[in-house]
């Protein structure tokens, strides 16, 4: 099965805004500490990401660190729910986006979301 063009504008039109979100997010909690990054000593840039890691609640997030093991080659399952059965391929690229972790199956079966991915 093919993911649809419209699949993959909702995709791209989902990741654009939470990247959008996250840099507003960061930027704000930047000023707050009243200095740039090159201007923090080592410990308070680890303290500030630590922070900015609990801090942020972005979608895709929880399923990002379960799916974070899947590497290019592997034979993983899609299970969308628009989709009539699961989809069943293997992982030609993977892309880390602010919304999570993305998978480019081989032969055309689409752009998903780690949430709807499954290793084998």
């Amino acid at each position: 099965m093919k993911i649809t063009k419209e699949q993959l504008k909702n995709i791209v039109r989902e990741t654009l805004q939470e990247e959008s979100e996250y840099q507003t997010f960061f930027k704000k909690a930047l000023e707050k500490t009243g200095k740039s990054i090159p201007q923090m000593s080592d410990e308070e840039k680890k303290a500030f990401f630590n922070k900015i890691d609990a801090a942020w609640k972005g979608k895709g997030e929880k399923n990002e660190s379960v799916n974070e093991e899947i590497k290019i080659g592997s034979s993983v399952v899609v299970n969308y729910p628009n989709l009539k059965k699961p989809i069943h391929g293997k992982v030609k690229y993977t892309a880390k986006a602010p919304t999570g972790m993305v998978y480019i199956l081989d032969g055309d079966k689409g752009v998903w979301d780690a949430k709807y991915v499954s290793e084998k």
